[in-house]
């Protein structure tokens, strides 16, 4: 029985880490928005808004990060994209609520079909 040894150079290392990295780039914008978005509604007077123009606001903010997600997609090999379009309505709808998350998800969909 004859065995395999595969080696793996600092290079294809350098790779993956570079995959990652730019992945954990993509998704810090989400994240960054939902930090920003937290402290004005919880410190300023952003929070006195009606609550359907709130939404609307939030729901546009992470749909514009939602299509960020698809343009700076990660190549990672073969022809294969990696992004984390999700990521930005999953954050605006699990922490601001379902009508913003409906809508940055209808936003990010709507520019991936285009």
């Amino acid at each position: 029985m004859k065995k395999e040894i595969v080696f793996i150079t600092i290079c294809d290392k350098l790779f993956f880490v570079m995959i990652y990295f730019n992945l954990f780039l993509c998704t810090l914008i989400p994240i960054s928005l939902s930090v920003l978005f937290y402290c004005l509604l919880r410190f300023t007077k952003f929070n006195k808004l009606p609550e359907w123009l709130i939404q609307l606001i939030l729901g546009i903010f992470f749909g514009v990060a939602a299509i960020l997600g698809t343009v700076f997609g990660v190549d990672v090999g073969g022809g294969a994209l990696a992004n984390a379009r999700d990521a930005a309505p999953l954050c605006a709808g699990l922490i601001f609520g379902g009508t913003s998350g409906v809508i940055a998800g209808f936003i990010g969909g709507l520019y991936r079909l285009i």
